[in-house]
């Protein structure tokens, strides 16, 4: 549990990440959108402290957790703080080879894509910040050397 948020479930992998919302190149205005992702060390998962902390200090960027389920080829975003912008659509209209490639080394996959479209963003009681899942198109396990 993390600032509210519950991590754990049957997911294949947690991956914490650091973002940054909104897409100037698209002059967004309302809404808002993923860039800039860049994930923690595997071992903060250990101790979530130090990211309790970093979340609490002032800062314009994001904080989430990035939930893989291989079986169902859903990857859930929960947000881990409040998110300006809020809205229930969520779009995912391109892709992100940046984080894209970000995920499939921290997921341990040949390939994760999110599949465009439209989703739907919630907020639950184990995600009270926000959590939309969208739908992953996932390739081969990388093989452990």
């Amino acid at each position: 549990m993390v600032n509210g948020v519950a991590l754990e479930g049957s997911v294949d992998g947690i991956t914490i990440v650091k973002g940054y919302f909104g897409r100037k190149k698209k002059r967004c205005v309302k809404g808002f959108g993923i860039c800039k992702v860049r994930g923690f060390p595997p071992s903060i998962e250990d101790d979530l402290s130090p990211l309790e902390r970093q979340i609490a200090e002032p800062h314009d960027d994001f904080y989430a957790a990035f939930l893989l389920d291989p079986q169902e080829a859903v990857m859930e975003i929960r947000f881990l703080e409040p998110v300006p912008h809020f809205e229930a659509d969520f779009f995912v209209d391109e892709g992100y080879p940046g984080v894209e490639r970000l995920l499939r080394d921290l997921c341990g996959y040949q390939q994760i894509l999110p599949t465009l479209g439209q989703y739907r963003a919630d907020r639950e009681p184990d995600a009270p910040h926000g959590v939309v899942a969208l739908d992953v198109l996932l390739g081969r396990r990388k093989s452990q050397k």
